[in-house]
């Protein structure tokens, strides 16, 4: 689930959001999307809180372990993308 909620947000950032050279796309940012890539940053950063509290809740802790790193290091890809905001 964690890959196809960071691969959503690929998908629907790849139309004029992101300019990174491997989207094929290095030109003019949409400027409706001023705050995307910080939104989703937030909202994958939420989304790990809860399920890592959640597995921790339920002594899931390999579960818990895994959506650290695989959450935080999509909210820090993401992150690093080139943007208009974020050259």
């Amino acid at each position: 689930m964690d890959v196809l909620l960071v691969a959503l947000i690929l998908v629907l950032g790849s139309e004029g959001v992101f300019t990174a050279d491997w989207m094929g796309d290095s030109g003019m940012m949409d400027a409706t999307a001023a705050s995307y890539q910080h939104d989703c940053v937030v909202f994958l950063c939420r989304v790990e809180a809860v399920t890592v509290a959640l597995a921790i809740a339920c002594r899931l802790w390999t579960t818990a372990v895994t959506q650290l790193v695989v959450l935080t290091s999509a909210a820090v890809f993401i992150a690093s993308l080139s943007t208009y905001w974020n050259p």
